[in-house]
């Protein structure tokens, strides 16, 4: 079934209808064992990514082929989707839709538990609440592992960035 799927998807002409559909079928097949079956529709679908025109229509691709590695625990490569995926946030023009990518890209880092390049992503996102949200999400993630002293440090610095946001 999951070949036929596959071949299906192939014949979708539209790129990023056909890289959602890939993704789609990535993540029914996420929830099993690690095997061959989601592997090959996310590579597809990467290897599709380059055909989509729109950086912020990339960005949210390769976003969730991350979050899809993620939840199969291929935490490695979910790191290498998105170090694809941030020098086409950081060319974008437009700032609001640069920050947003970003910003998604940081919250994607902090899923896959590499907490060291979201917070040095969140450093370019240009808006303080959404700032302020991706280092809010880092210091639960220090609670949680008890690195307590990490996450005041963070906490500090979410107050500063609620206040200029009006949080």
């Amino acid at each position: 079934i999951l070949l036929q799927a596959i071949q299906v998807a192939d014949s979708i002409e539209e790129p990023s209808a056909k890289v959602e559909t890939l993704n789609d079928i990535a993540d029914q097949y996420a929830g099993m064992q690690w095997s061959e079956k989601p592997a090959e529709a996310l590579r597809q679908a990467l290897s599709e990514v380059p055909s989509i025109e729109e950086p912020t229509d990339k960005i949210e691709t390769l976003s969730k082929i991350a979050s899809l590695y993620v939840a199969t625990r291929h935490h490695d490569k979910a790191v290498e989707v998105l170090a694809q995926a941030l020098p086409i946030a950081r060319n974008i023009e437009e700032a609001t839709s640069r920050s947003d990518s970003l910003a998604k890209i940081a919250h994607t880092y902090v899923e896959a538990k590499h907490y060291e390049q979201a917070l040095g992503v969140s450093s370019a996102v240009e808006d303080d609440a959404d700032k302020a949200g991706i280092l809010a999400e880092v210091a639960n993630e220090y609670v949680e592992a008890e690195r307590y002293e990490l996450a005041l440090r963070l906490t500090d610095r979410i107050a500063d960035f609620g206040l200029r946001a009006g949080v």
